[in-house]
């Protein structure tokens, strides 16, 4: 008579396939929302007692047929919907849940009865879905939201090289940003860096080529919802994580958490707009929770720095304060001048990088537009 895995499950594979054959809603059967395949495993891991788990996520190489699930191991339970699919797979004695995105996310778990059963397994996984590998300037950036708990998504995002756009920026702003694109270190650990300044000065260009220039020493985690961010302590402490996480494991990289066009979280009413979000993110920055933390922050806004929360910019929290300044009349003229397009200077200097290129595209956007304010302002 079998054992193992595959034997002890068999006796839940009957029950789970014909409930999975009824109905696509798995809920209209009371059972957790996130699928009867991981219903499956979770029940199957429980009977079989592996108490060891080993979980990871990546996306993997894209080619031109996918790695069959049986070369992984025996698979038990298989499902497929909207271009994705999720599979219960035993494998060398461990018992492997693993989801496959239709852009090639994977997502798996391993339970096994040693740690060392369940990592074995999951670095077998990792040879079997080679994690893609960015070509070009192209880095893969973590994104954040939260709906009925923090989730993230990975996603390989096209960025630029620094010596190719610092003619997009003032002087002063090139000063300010060059040691930030050099330095070991983007700001010291669980310090605040600030980019400030009117929409259209290329706050979030500068943040890819950012990307780019430091992606050996830190990995962009990017903040989709900051509004709620700061509002939600378990959303704040899955993003910057523990200093054991694989963050850490893989090359040393530090989490740097950015929070784009952020304004209404720092501006001097912040308590009255956003509660206890601004003493949430001072502690992150220099209390002790950011000294504990391997992590730096980030937050780019369109907002004057008068019109910040004082304690925000004080000197020892803020560890970089970049402002992003138009470009001056010659500035202008120079960038026109490289491009063949001197005749486009006339009046209206100085200019954002965003009117220059607006004049190139034949557009009437001259001189900039007054700034907008809070999230949903221009980058």
């Amino acid at each position: 008579m079998s054992t193992g895995p595959a034997a002890t499950v068999e006796k839940h594979a009957r029950a789970f396939r014909a409930l999975w054959w009824a109905s696509t809603e798995p809920a209209h059967h009371h059972l957790p929302d996130y699928g009867l395949p991981q219903a499956f495993w979770s029940a199957s891991v429980a009977e079989l007692r592996l108490t060891r788990l080993a979980s990871d996520e990546w996306t993997a190489e894209k080619s031109e047929g996918q790695t069959p699930l049986e070369r992984v191991g025996e698979v038990l339970f298989h499902a497929r919907r909207s271009g994705a699919e999720e599979a219960v797979i035993a494998v060398q004695g461990a018992l492997v849940y693993l989801h496959r995105g239709s852009r090639q996310q994977i997502n798996v778990a391993a339970a096994g009865r040693t740690d060392e059963e369940a990592q074995n397994v999951l670095a077998a996984l990792r040879r079997a879905f080679p994690k893609q590998t960015p070509r070009g300037c192209r880095v893969e950036m973590k994104f954040w939201s939260y709906n009925h708990g923090a989730s993230s998504r990975d996603e390989t995002i096209d960025v630029c090289n620094w010596n190719e756009v610092t003619s997009n920026y003032s002087a002063r702003t090139v000063q300010r940003l060059a040691p930030l694109m050099t330095a070991p270190q983007v700001t010291e650990t669980g310090k605040l860096a600030l980019w400030l300044g009117p929409p259209g000065t290329g706050k979030t260009f500068a943040l890819r080529a950012l990307a780019w220039e430091r992606r050996e020493h830190v990995r962009v985690h990017y903040i989709l919802d900051p509004e709620v961010f700061l509002e939600r302590i378990d959303y704040v402490m899955t993003v910057f994580g523990d200093d054991d996480d694989d963050e850490r494991e893989v090359n040393d990289r530090a989490r740097l958490i950015v929070l784009e066009d952020a304004g209404e979280l720092l501006g001097a009413d912040a308590k009255a707009r956003t509660g206890h979000g601004l003493s949430r993110l001072l502690n992150l920055t220099d209390g002790l929770p950011g000294q504990a933390s391997h992590a730096r922050v980030l937050i780019t806004t369109n907002e004057d720095v008068g019109r910040l929360h004082p304690a925000v910019t004080r000197p020892g929290r803020c560890a970089a304060l970049v402002r992003f300044h138009p470009l001056d009349e010659i500035e202008c003229r120079e960038w026109l001048r490289a491009r063949g397009r001197e005749d486009l200077v006339g009046e209206g200097s100085p200019a954002t990088i965003a009117d220059l290129f607006a004049r190139l595209r034949g557009e009437t956007r001259l001189g900039g537009a007054s700034p907008s304010v809070g999230f949903s302002g221009a980058r």
